[in-house]
């Protein structure tokens, strides 16, 4: 099977990590020749970010196009599908970016994939419109979570989508993971000090401000425990908890994120809204129990109190007494518990083979 996957970049970020995941994961198999379609032009810093994660199996190529949806965009996708001939073309960019290869090439198989609710996703409202009728006639839209799944049922008023939840490979440690423990343990008050992690880019709907108000609390309670914040942007942050905790570190971007994650006991995530957050899935595949708040599609992944913990809401009181509870009572939940769940549910192997299957029923 020829696969066309068309993503904005390859910059630092959760969907451009699923994309090349899932790439490398159809490379596998022989059977399939596998191309990966940068939009937009590819010469900044960071815009290459993941190509070295890439297999050398799958076909990399750049459309050159400017930031942002233009005419230069939608016709140098359609240059190249049109040069291609793939029997699939699925799309996590912009749904314009298929209009005019779905209209005139109506042979391959059309898909797009919403990484988060839809009316976040949406290119316009004015579009709204115009990106119905695609996807009630030309393009099958898959969604990442049941919670997206119903956004697109009710932002659309269809029922045309299709839920795939999002899969990752599972973390791994480097041969860097020894200094990061021993970096860690010394960051610690005493061995029992419960270590948790956050991971994301300093970012509005990340809501760190909850979870900075949060352990602030904690600590002037005299609680015992280790917030290492990992991420980019964290100079935008103003908060006074940046400066004056003790008990939080803020350590930036990293790429050995696995041997930070092992290091850890509890993941945290404070996000106001979430469309299935690979880094969520990254933690339950080293067994670190995930802590967050009833974002998006995180609510589809943890069981309250089986795999994980879920704030009944996004209140300070609410994440506050989640958190303290969990510091009272810190071994409820096993690692196990978690990690069983990541393999039954959320390996890239096991969405790779799902889109497969979509692939081939089309």
């Amino acid at each position: 099977m020829k696969i066309l996957e068309i993503t904005y970049n390859l910059r630092p970020g959760g969907a451009e990590r699923f994309i090349v995941d899932l790439c490398n994961n159809y490379s596998l198999d022989e059977n399939n020749e596998v191309y990966l379609l940068a939009v937009n032009n590819d010469s900044g810093p960071k815009d290459k970010h993941y190509l070295s994660s890439l297999s050398k199996k799958v076909h990399y190529i750049c459309a050159n196009a400017p930031k942002g949806l233009s005419i230069k965009a939608l016709l140098n996708v359609y240059k190249i599908i049109n040069k291609l001939k793939p029997d699939v073309v699925h799309a996590h960019s912009s749904l314009l970016h298929l209009l005019l290869p779905s209209l005139l090439k109506k042979k391959i198989k059309y898909i797009h994939t919403l990484h988060t609710l839809a009316e976040k996703n949406t290119s316009h409202r004015k579009l709204k419109s115009l990106e119905k009728i695609l996807y009630s006639k030309y393009v099958q839209a898959v969604t990442i979570s049941n919670i997206c799944n119903k956004s697109f049922v009710e932002y659309y008023n269809s029922d045309k989508s299709i839920c795939i939840p999002n899969g990752r490979e599972a973390l791994k440690t480097t041969e860097l993971h020894p200094a990061v423990a021993e970096e860690i343990n010394k960051l610690k008050k005493n061995s029992n000090t419960p270590v948790f992690i956050h991971v994301a880019t300093f970012l509005k709907p990340k809501n760190q401000q909850l979870l900075f108000d949060t352990f602030k609390k904690l600590e002037d309670e005299g609680k015992d425990f280790l917030l290492v914040v990992l991420g980019a942007c964290y100079e935008n942050c103003t908060h006074p908890y940046k400066e004056n905790g003790k008990q939080i570190v803020i350590m930036g971007r990293k790429e050995n994120v696995g041997d930070y994650m092992a290091c850890a006991d509890f993941f945290v995530m404070s996000s106001i809204w979430e469309g299935l957050p690979l880094s969520l899935l990254e933690a339950m595949s080293m067994g670190v129990v995930p802590i967050c708040t009833p974002a998006g599609g995180i609510v589809d992944v943890i069981e309250n109190g089986k795999n994980g913990y879920l704030s009944p809401s996004f209140e300070h009181s609410d994440f506050y007494a989640l958190i303290k509870g969990v510091l009272d009572n810190p071994d409820k939940i096993s690692k196990t518990d978690v990690t069983d769940c990541y393999k039954q549910n959320y390996t890239m192997a096991i969405c790779a083979e799902k889109y497969l299957e979509l692939y081939k029923k089309l």
